[in-house]
């Protein structure tokens, strides 16, 4: 039991501590606050990318396309003479280099990689050669540090490891000045200096024994860094090595400055760790950096960057070929000619022309009448001659039949008929049988229909005389039947041959 007591004692201790703690790093936070709502004791500077007035752009597509060549090479630069404290006893000397993984030239825009070699703090000098020396005149007697780094042809500096060379040297005595200290950050001035003619204009620098921010974050010891740049007395920090583009620059003479600063905005104490440099800007600068600024596309560009670049020859432009003009002659001059005049001929006899013949007009032929569609009337019968032979049937109904389509088909020959005397039967006549020919030379003679009512009238003219006469003496029938309505032949029937 006692147990339990003494932890529940020791939890209760570590929640106050617990809490004390977090009591504390609140306190000094709102502390933290307080102090820089205040403003603290020093003076802190805006870390701004570019004063007012002045703009910050990005490099030129024409320089961002030409350092992509650049990517490959890693320059090494030593200084061969002077050597490190040598004590030369003139008031000139001249340096020369060995240089590694970089080709040095200059091609006929006035551009290409080089070498900037920089006396104290004097503006750079640069080397196009490597085979060459440079040489400083007018030295004053004391110790001297020459500074020099490889750099692209539009004057950016390359930042790799050793492509950098320092060397310290003394002009008939050694003194205290211009000797930088080998182990502190050193800040060298690059860009810009001399004449500019385009806008943007470019800002650079080299440095020696600056630490990585990133080392500084994690290492209290460290300590962080960052350089103020002061263009016509306007201020800015940069924290990244790197160069920058700036715009807004005044025609005439122009003024800049670069310092080494620490984290807390103080100085870096470094020999050439503060310098100043004037320069002239006139716009519309006709040379190839200025045209590079721009924006312009200049023919054969890449010579500045490839020594074995072979420019391309501008084919030459047809000219039309010179004709001599060739001397006017007089033209000669033409006789008319004399034609001989004809001579009459005799006109030939003219014939008689025959007198033409009449001309017949032909006669108009009868154009033949359309035939006209007459239906057939029906044949109407009239009321047969009293006669005690003739019985009259009772009128029938006359049937109507639809009607069908004509099938026409070959008929045989009609039968030779003789008429009979006999008026009240109309003899049938069985038609001979006659045997079918092969042959089509001997065809039988076909004779005209003869219609049945034709039959009946020539049979009855034929029968009548010997008709005896009938009585008069006996009364007629009184009562006849009338024919109300005519007969019709129907035109499918045909009636019997």
């Amino acid at each position: 039991m006692w147990a339990s007591v003494m932890q529940q004692v020791k939890r209760l201790s570590q929640l106050k501590q617990s809490w004390r703690k977090f009591g504390v790093g609140m306190i000094a936070i709102a502390f933290v606050f307080l102090l820089s709502a205040c403003g603290g004791d020093k003076p802190t500077t805006a870390k701004s990318k570019a004063p007012v007035g002045m703009s910050e752009v990005s490099p030129p597509a024409e320089i961002m396309r030409l350092s992509r060549f650049f990517d490959r090479y890693e320059p090494q630069i030593k200084i061969i003479s002077p050597t490190p404290d040598q004590v030369i006893t003139d008031n000139k000397v001249a340096v020369s280099f060995e240089i590694k993984d970089l080709p040095v030239f200059k091609s006929d825009l006035g551009l290409g990689p080089h070498i900037h070699v920089i006396l104290d703090n004097q503006e750079y000098r640069p080397l196009y050669n490597s085979s060459d020396t440079i040489t400083f005149d007018s030295l004053t007697p004391g110790t001297h540090t020459l500074r020099a780094f490889a750099s692209r042809p539009w004057h950016e500096s390359f930042k790799n490891e050793g492509a950098y060379a320092q060397v310290t040297f003394h002009a008939f005595a050694k003194t205290g000045e211009n000797t930088p200290s080998p182990q502190s950050p050193l800040l060298t001035y690059s860009r810009p200096v001399g004449s500019y003619g385009a806008e943007p204009i470019m800002l650079d620098f080299y440095l020696k024994n600056a630490p990585l921010h990133l080392a500084a974050l994690e290492d209290a010891g460290v300590t962080d860094w960052q350089i103020r740049a002061t263009v016509n007395g306007k201020s800015f920090l940069l924290e990244n090595w790197q160069p920058i583009y700036l715009t807004g620059f005044k025609p005439g003479t122009n003024w800049v400055s670069l310092e080494f600063l620490d984290a807390q905005g103080n100085p870096i104490l470094n020999q050439f760790n503060s310098t100043a440099h004037l320069i002239e800007y006139q716009p519309g600068g006709q040379d190839t950096l200025s045209r590079l600024m721009r924006g312009e596309v200049i023919a054969d560009i890449e010579s500045i960057i490839d020594p074995t670049y072979v420019a391309k020859k501008p084919e030459p432009e047809a000219t039309p070929e010179s004709i001599e003009p060739v001397p006017a002659t007089k033209p000669a001059e033409v006789k008319p000619e004399v034609k001989p005049e004809p001579k009459a001929e005799k006109p030939l006899p003219v014939p008689s022309q025959p007198e033409p013949a009449p001309e017949v007009k032909p006669e108009p032929v009868a154009s033949p009448e359309p035939k006209q569609n007459v239906k057939p009337e029906p044949l109407k019968l009239t009321s047969p001659p009293t006669s005690p032979y003739y019985n009259p049937k009772p009128a029938q109904t006359t049937t109507t039949y639809p009607r069908r389509k004509l099938i026409k088909r070959k008929r045989p020959p009609e039968p030779k008929t003789t008429p009979t005397a006999d008026p009240t039967t109309i003899p049938t006549v069985s038609p001979e049988p006659e045997t079918p020919t092969k042959s089509l030379e001997q065809k039988p003679e076909r004779k005209p229909k003869i219609s049945w009512l034709e039959k009946i009238r020539h049979s009855s003219s034929q029968s009548q005389p010997n008709l005896p006469k009938p009585d008069l003496s006996q009364s007629p029938p009184t009562s006849l039947p009338k024919p109300d309505a005519a007969i019709y032949l129907p035109e499918t029937l045909t009636a019997p041959e």
